[in-house]
């Protein structure tokens, strides 16, 4: 890894804040109450109900002074409980990393860089399976 992107997770940031997106049932929730408010099933119609609707159904945790390293590590094992919904990270000076899935990362990109312990040893027994197997990873 090159040393600015390692300057890049390192640096501290004031405020850090983890999103974990609705689940399969909840995002249908949230799609029926836009639709039963608005009616229409276009959310970009009314972009600003629908925001405030997803983000009730989201989780969100802030924290101060704290790396994106750091918070990709907290943040890969929310994935990790949440495997099937998007986990993502922004901080209060504008920098994002939207996370696929954690399912589509063993399915696909196993050979992504992981943050956790847990993470570490799923993608590693992951790999050794698709290696088994003759797979390679999407985006390798």
């Amino acid at each position: 890894m090159s040393k600015s992107y390692q300057k890049f997770m390192n640096d501290i940031r004031k405020v850090l804040t983890i999103t974990l997106s609705p689940s399969t049932p909840e995002a249908q929730a949230a799609r029926a109450e836009y639709e039963a408010l608005t009616g229409t099933d276009n959310t970009y119609e009314h972009n600003e109900i629908w925001e405030r609707i997803y983000n009730s159904y989201s989780k969100t945790w802030v924290y101060s002074d704290m790396s994106l390293r750091t918070g990709q590590e907290i943040a890969e094992n929310i994935r990790i409980a949440h495997p099937d919904q998007c986990v993502s990270l922004h901080t209060d000076d504008k920098c994002f990393i939207g996370n696929t899935t954690w399912n589509d990362q063993m399915k696909m990109f196993w050979e992504y860089e992981t943050y956790s312990v847990t993470g570490t040893a799923l993608a590693k027994k992951r790999k050794a399976e698709a290696d088994a197997l003759g797979q390679i990873a999407a985006w390798d």
